[in-house]
């Protein structure tokens, strides 16, 4: 009975090893990658960006500030962070992991919307975050909204389901030099998509009004942030991104909001830019939902933009 024991013991100690070097194999593979989910999480990670200009956000910034026009416009190195369907609290996780690997940049872009500070609901694209759970910050960000806490501490259970990406990662780590094809233009990822009356009416009747979010953890998350950067002298602007027009006119309580914005900016040092009344709003050819812009409208947002930063660091 000793000996089946030990035998027991054993073969578990061999099938944990292995899983342990499978999971180091994968992680390590994948942090060398240029799959999509990894092409700016890598960078953050290898220190690879030390940005002058970060823009951060969710989807509102990831395709609708262009890096290329910003530094072409302002002469300088920009770097787009915005993680799609995130909300500020894993957007303020990711800027902690960016500020780990990378110096300080001078200027903190933070696209904000009407949503920006509610708590993030569900994990989307959840392998993006799995090579990093490592990182406390990111570890307890994700675990806020569904990732299982049991992933930090037994091998290879995170990776059970993704056979394709353990796949890449082993490749990735025999090879790292072979890359996959670019995904992202340093963050950003325009869209060459078009308008669709049909499917925005259809949007519009499923919600006919809109009362900004916001969430009192996740707020204090964003002030804290604020009182950072002042303390490390960034600059902050936020930016509440364009929205489509007919959608405005549906949110509640509106302009409280935008007050409230622009009080939070005024205490902490920031500056406060409102993009929902530029004629960009007026123009759906521009947006590809109501609450985003196409590649052409970002390509215009981001020159309006740039003309605004550069008024700002002259003054």
């Amino acid at each position: 009975m000793k000996k089946f024991l030990v035998e027991i013991v054993m073969f578990l100690s061999l099938v944990c090893s292995l899983l342990m070097i499978i999971t180091f194999t994968t992680d390590k593979g994948l942090q060398h990658s240029n799959h999509k989910y990894y092409q700016s999480w890598n960078d953050i990670y290898h220190g690879a960006i030390n940005a002058e200009i970060l823009i951060q956000g969710n989807s509102h910034a990831w395709v609708q500030v262009d890096p290329g026009i910003i530094d072409s416009a302002l002469h300088t190195s920009s770097y787009n962070m915005g993680v799609n369907a995130y909300l500020f609290d894993i957007q303020y996780a990711r800027y902690k992991f960016y500020r780990a690997h990378n110096s300080k940049p001078r200027m903190i872009v933070q696209c904000i919307d009407f949503f920006t500070f509610d708590k993030s609901g569900e994990l989307v694209d959840k392998p993006q975050f799995l090579p990093y759970l490592s990182d406390t910050n990111i570890a307890r960000a994700t675990e806020n909204v569904g990732m299982p806490r049991i992933y930090r501490y037994v091998p290879f259970l995170k990776w059970q389901e993704q056979a394709t990406l353990v796949n890449i990662g082993v490749q990735r780590f025999w090879h790292p030099v072979q890359q996959d094809t670019e995904y992202l233009y340093k963050g950003y990822r325009g869209q060459e998509l078009q308008w669709d009356e049909g499917m925005f009416n259809w949007f519009m009747e499923k919600n006919p009004h809109y009362i900004p979010e916001l969430n009192g953890a996740v707020f204090n998350q964003f002030k804290t942030f604020l009182a950072d950067c002042k303390k490390d002298t960034i600059q902050v602007v936020m930016v509440l991104t364009p929205h489509y027009y007919r959608f405005t006119k549906t949110i509640v309580m509106m302009q409280e909001y935008k007050r409230l914005m622009q009080l939070t900016a005024d205490k902490y040092g920031a500056n406060f830019l409102d993009f929902t009344t530029d004629s960009i709003c007026t123009d759906s050819t521009e947006f590809y939902n109501a609450t985003h812009l196409n590649k052409t409208g970002a390509e215009l947002f981001s020159r309006e933009l740039a003309m605004k930063l550069e008024q700002i660091k002259k003054d």
